[in-house]
């Protein structure tokens, strides 16, 4: 770790490595990310094929990767790959030419700015700061189940939120040079990327079967993102949405998912938004307004 983090803050020159990064980097950064503080590498070695019901003799982390295209060789040694940089790579020291910024705005005022984070990282902290958002939830004593507890619901379904969020990472076009923008609002949460979506709104708002989809610009970022089981079966996220938005009582006066996808192929832009169930009026009352610790938290960033 001590390598990691001398390169990490640029002393990479101090170390003999130069601008090139050994590959034991991405390793202990996507450690980290998985847990609440530093992770010994072969402890997320173990854990890594624990959960991969793999046998750990059997190859080992560098063959993996390199396998999967994340790392390569070049004259005798690894380097990553364009994949395994925008995956893993370290802070602010991507390569030239890939766009990663994303920008979070909350009503009221609070900012954050995320800066260079490899698309692990960048879910990971996306993810955290829209926890607040499924954590606002409640019990309607009028709806019960079959053993007559009251069921609960949430402003936003973990799913929903999640799966948006997934896709937002996975199918932005990293080339683009624009910032992704992430806008939590009173009513609604808005996703908007660079990078258009092949299939109509109309489409994607009424599929009922996953889509069978054309080769995606990130297709290999993709594959390792579904083996990390984030990324459920390709071409079905915006339909587990919309069945968790039905499920939670997020719908329209029709009864339809609360959901508007805005695709733009001309301006390669993809926006999807999410709107929030709202809590019975006393509870909303009583506990105030669920955005304020996220405007609070972020305004000066």
């Amino acid at each position: 770790m001590y390598r990691a983090v001398r390169l990490a803050s640029g002393g990479g020159g101090v170390l003999g490595f130069g601008a090139r990064l050994p590959v034991r980097l991405p390793f202990s950064a996507y450690a980290t990310v998985k847990g609440t503080g530093d992770v010994r590498l072969d402890r997320f070695k173990n854990e890594y094929y624990a959960a991969q019901d793999a046998v750990r003799d059997e190859m080992d982390l560098t063959t993996l990767f390199e396998r999967w295209g994340l790392i390569e060789r070049v004259d005798g040694s690894l380097f990553l790959t364009w994949t395994g940089a925008l995956l893993f790579g370290p802070t602010d020291r991507l390569p030239t030419g890939m766009h990663t910024d994303v920008q979070v705005r909350v009503e009221s005022g609070g900012i954050l700015s995320l800066y260079g984070l490899p698309m692990v990282m960048a879910y990971a902290k996306l993810s955290r700061l829209l926890s607040r958002l499924w954590e606002d939830s409640w019990e309607d004593p009028s709806r019960r189940d079959e053993a007559g507890r009251p069921l609960a619901f949430a402003s936003y379904p973990r799913t929903a939120l999640t799966e948006a969020l997934v896709n937002f990472v996975i199918h932005r076009d990293y080339v683009e040079g624009d910032m992704a923008y992430v806008n939590i609002l009173d009513d609604r949460v808005e996703m908007k990327n660079p990078g258009a979506s092949p299939r109509s709104e109309e489409e994607l708002l009424s599929y009922q079967e996953p889509l069978q989809l054309p080769p995606d610009r990130n297709a290999l970022a993709i594959r390792v993102f579904s083996r990390t089981r984030l990324n459920q079966r390709q071409g079905g996220g915006i339909l587990r949405i919309r069945r968790a938005l039905v499920e939670n009582g997020n719908v329209t006066g029709d009864g339809d998912p609360a959901l508007s996808i805005d695709n733009d192929p001309v301006g390669n832009r993809f926006t999807i938004t999410i709107y929030r169930c709202p809590p019975p009026q006393a509870l909303s009352e009583a506990t105030g307004h669920y955005l304020q610790p996220l405007a609070d938290r972020y305004r000066y960033r």
